[in-house]
């Protein structure tokens, strides 16, 4: 799996589109991303139900990138508070890509304990853009502590996004 993610993580750096590739859009600067998925994706043991709300406000930093703060919840009631940054690839219209990474707090419990209170987050996100703004997407993440504790199991999220734009430019 940290394979996987390695790789993910040099395509998305590596194949980012200049400002000729990029349609030029009056894109919105505040985005709220719903997000339904499984934790435990590629886990032996059962899935639990994961249900976000992610805050992007675009453009925050150099380089184009947004600041993310969010909260996630699991059936189980794991909670995950969290806060990073984001990038966005428009490569095409419609399809947009995302990678974020971010570092949050993972409240464990019996049924899913991640090993740590702090944990970090790789996220990678493939969406359609309405014209509208709105967008459809499919994600994929990654949480682990990062060896902050001797057990680092760490857990895969694939989950769906619709994302809507607050407010514009």
């Amino acid at each position: 799996m940290k394979k996987i993610i390695i790789l993910m993580v040099m395509f998305t750096y590596t194949h980012t589109s200049t400002s000729k590739e990029v349609e030029q859009t009056n894109e919105t600067s505040t985005y709220l991303n719903l997000e339904y998925g499984k934790i435990g994706w590629f886990d032996q043991e059962e899935k639990n139900s994961l249900y976000g709300l992610e805050f992007q406000n675009k453009d925050t930093f150099k380089w184009n990138l947004d600041a993310i703060y969010g909260l996630s919840t699991s059936q189980e009631n794991n909670k995950y508070f969290y806060f990073g940054i984001n990038k966005d690839w428009h490569f095409k219209r419609p399809i947009v890509l995302s990678s974020s990474l971010s570092v949050g707090l993972f409240d464990n419990n019996q049924l899913i304990d991640l090993g740590h209170t702090v944990e970090f987050r790789t996220k990678f996100t493939i969406a359609y853009r309405f014209k509208n703004d709105h967008r459809l997407g499919l994600s994929i993440a990654h949480l682990s502590n990062s060896r902050l504790s001797n057990e680092n199991p760490g857990t895969e999220i694939l989950s769906m996004n619709y994302i809507v734009p607050l407010k514009s430019k």
